[in-house]
């Protein structure tokens, strides 16, 4: 059997570096929706009661917990241009974080310490293959706050030693969009609810999905959420709650045209009433038009204008461990 080698032409690469950069913005999009494709390393068993149960998320200062992220998209790019030609390519992100985070103060807004062991992403590049690299959050300590289930980097006035401290603590903007909040599905769950409970989810999740992207005109959200059962979940008696939403954005010159259709599935540990995974897949797609090279070592502008459309899957695992305040932090087992 004979394998056909093409080579990427000139306008397939400028058209994926113009696919890269525009699409920073769905991936930040996904960033929030990838939250979980079973691990299959947690074991339940089933509890049956007619008990009240709170689900609110309640973090204490002092509580140190392990978390680890694993985020997936991929799927095809079909780019369009003027003179009706055709190309497609086809793409995956992949994006993996390990750190500890320590709870430093609870009041209106949350501040914490979070450390990252490892931040890898691995990403196909035309013409280049599967490449994996770090991110500039790998190695670092950073003091965070969050509000509203919104995650930044803290305000600071100190100022860095010397100039080489304060290159080694630079965040690429780029990656600031991975720093979301250990409650950030907390918007999810209702206050009180008993088995077999359905409720409606509405468009504060798209206020977390779109952050400073959210707008009320353009975004639209929807779905519906069950309390299944009370299981043992990794030696932890959890909530198991079932989920399945919609999403989607209008679009506008600067965002694409976006949408998603999620499943999921969340287990709230009950004993220390907080989030302790969840798992979710689902399909998204988008579309959006140019007529810039929007890489930014292209000098030259107005070159034809192009259509792209994207379609593809998505899928997400977090798992956060608590950390036993008299010892070393817990590893975290291998996916």
């Amino acid at each position: 059997m004979k394998i056909l080698v093409v080579r990427p032409s000139v306008s397939l690469r400028v058209n994926l570096a113009n696919l890269s950069v525009r699409l920073k913005w769905l991936l930040s999009v996904i960033v929030i929706l990838l939250i979980g494709y079973p691990t299959g390393i947690g074991q339940e068993k089933t509890e049956k009661t007619e008990e009240i149960y709170h689900l609110t998320p309640e973090l204490k200062v002092g509580q140190r917990f392990n978390v680890q992220q694993t985020m997936k998209w991929d799927g095809m790019a079909v780019i369009k241009t003027d003179d009706k030609s055709t190309e497609k390519q086809s793409f995956m992100n992949q994006i993996q974080h390990q750190y500890t985070e320590e709870i430093k103060e609870v009041d209106k807004t949350i501040k914490s310490i979070r450390s990252y062991n490892v931040s890898r992403k691995k990403v196909n590049s035309v013409g280049e293959g599967i490449k994996t690299e770090a991110t500039s959050l790998e190695g670092k300590t950073l003091k965070l706050e969050t509000v509203n289930n919104l995650t930044k980097l803290e305000e600071t006035k100190e100022e860095p030693k010397d100039k080489t401290t304060e290159e080694k603590n630079i965040i690429l903007e780029k990656d600031k969009v991975y720093l979301t909040a250990l409650t950030e599905c907390g918007i999810i769950l209702p206050t009180v609810v008993k088995i077999g409970d359905e409720w409606k989810l509405g468009n504060d999740i798209a206020q977390v999905v779109f952050k400073e992207n959210y707008d009320k005109d353009l975004c639209t959200a929807k779905g519906e959420a069950r309390l299944e059962e009370i299981v043992e979940y990794r030696d932890t008696r959890c909530a198991k709650i079932s989920f399945h939403a919609t999403l989607k954005h209008s679009g506008t010159e600067a965002t694409p045209v976006f949408q998603a259709e999620i499943d999921g599935l969340i287990y709230f540990a009950l004993t220390n009433s907080m989030i302790l995974s969840v798992e979710l897949s689902g399909s998204c797609s988008g579309r959006y038009e140019s007529n810039k090279l929007l890489d930014p070592f292209q000098k030259d502008e107005g070159e034809e204008s192009r259509e792209v459309a994207i379609t593809g899957n998505l899928t997400y695992s977090f798992l956060c461990l608590p950390v036993n305040q008299a010892g070393p932090p817990e590893k975290l087992p291998a996916k």
